[in-house]
């Protein structure tokens, strides 16, 4: 279960919104003025990055869902086209109505299928 911040502070939720919104552009100018990336964009960089950190052998399954509100399924097949330009084995399943992390408990079949299917195709290197 969630628990949201607003629960924590006395005053209205504005102002916990709004004290939040000021630090994320406080710490994005701060990553502007040093000239870094966010931790999100390095980390997604960073695992497309052959050899850095990951072995371009090793075989990755991206599952994701269109219900899925926190990372849209667009971006999931662009990094997953990325990936198999590297020469990653990419391997996508597309859930059917699942939300973020939610497609074991929806779809547990598809899931688990995919799952073994891409284990085998890992087996097979």
């Amino acid at each position: 279960m969630a628990i949201g911040m607003s629960a924590r502070f006395p005053w209205p939720y504005a102002v916990t919104y709004g004290l939040c919104y000021a630090f994320l552009w406080l710490m994005k100018g701060f990553e502007w003025i040093m000239r870094r990336h966010h931790a999100g964009a390095y980390s997604r960089a960073a695992v497309n990055a052959p050899g850095d950190i990951i072995a371009v052998p090793a075989r990755r399954l991206y599952l994701y869902s269109q219900a899925d509100d926190i990372i849209l399924a667009r971006d999931i097949e662009v990094h997953a086209a990325q990936a198999k330009e590297l020469g990653f084995g990419v391997d996508l399943e597309e859930f059917d109505g699942s939300e973020h992390v939610g497609h074991m408990r929806r779809h547990p079949e598809q899931y688990w299928r995919a799952v073994t299917e891409s284990w085998q195709q890992a087996g097979k290197r």
